[in-house]
């Protein structure tokens, strides 16, 4: 059952990008067709059905065990599995393919082609929502400057081949990468030292933005009014308060209480956006207990 053309599956290795570079290895243009010349359907791969990937690491030659445990799996009403945690739906990025253009070519060896191509891969940490740069390289995060079919890792590369090899799609960010060396440390099981290892990865990220927003673009600065560099940035800053732990989190919130300002400053006022975060939105979460 196993196909005549294989690729490797990479520990760090999102399973939906090991069926794209599987489907491309035998000719097939897409998981779609991968799936429907195995009799199976996109959508039971989507939804995390046991036999459906079983029949795919069969396919690949590679244990079922470890293609479940790389793949986002429905493990709730809004929730996915995938390394052994959990994560919210709005934070991940399923479908979107993102890449740090220096690991493609890495990857791919130094002539870019639709053959070498191929050895590249989707990583697990590029599919969630608050990692916007590649802990490796410092390179930010970047999707395909035109929308593609989702979840299909080569077809939507294949078309960038001339701008990732020229360094088209390059941004270095060498202040960002503290939340991703985290969350790729936490994913390979090497759990870190810090308060951040408190926090579910998910909530971790968007714990750090808000944070890192405050801090280094002011406490009414808004997520959506930054480029994708900014966020990079103070996610990072964010990450390196959190880790810090209560105390230098709470000197950083007795500076906000304490600005210049009206005497009749309410807490929303004093906070800026963390207040209302904390007080009735994400932050309220019991994934942010401990903040």
């Amino acid at each position: 059952m196993r196909l005549q053309n294989t690729v490797a599956l990479h520990a760090d290795e999102a399973t939906a990008s090991f069926a794209s570079r599987l489907a491309a290895a035998n000719g097939l243009p897409s998981i779609a067709e991968l799936l429907m010349d195995a009799e199976l359907s996109m959508a039971e791969f989507l939804k995390g059905d046991q036999e459906t990937i079983k029949t795919l690491a069969a396919l690949g030659g590679v244990t079922f065990a470890d293609l479940t445990r790389q793949a986002f799996v429905p493990s709730g009403v809004s929730t996915y599995r995938c390394m052994g945690q959990q994560f919210g739906m709005y934070n991940l990025l399923r479908g979107r393919s993102r890449i740090c253009p220096a690991c493609f070519r890495g990857d791919a060896g130094p002539k870019l082609t639709p053959d070498t191509m191929l050895r590249a891969y989707g990583r697990i940490l590029w599919a969630l929502a608050s990692a916007r740069v590649c802990p490796v390289h410092k390179m930010v995060l970047v999707s395909a400057p035109e929308d593609t079919v989702q979840h299909e890792f080569l077809d939507t590369w294949s078309l960038w081949l001339p701008e990732i090899g020229e360094g088209d799609l390059d941004h270095l960010v060498v202040e960002g990468g503290l939340y991703e060396e985290h969350v790729a440390r936490w994913l390979t099981g090497d759990l870190p030292d810090g308060w951040a290892s408190n926090f579910p990865i998910d909530a971790l990220g968007a714990a750090c933005e808000m944070l890192g927003i405050s801090q280094v673009y002011g406490k009414n600065a808004t997520l959506g009014g930054l480029t994708e560099a900014e966020l990079a940035v103070a996610t990072s800053a964010g990450f390196q308060l959190l880790d810090a732990g209560p105390i230098e989190i709470t000197t950083y919130f007795e500076r906000l209480r304490c600005d210049p300002g009206k005497p009749q400053d309410r807490p929303q006022a004093r906070y800026g956006r963390i207040y209302d975060w904390l007080k009735r939105g994400v932050g309220d979460g019991f994934e942010l207990e401990p903040l």
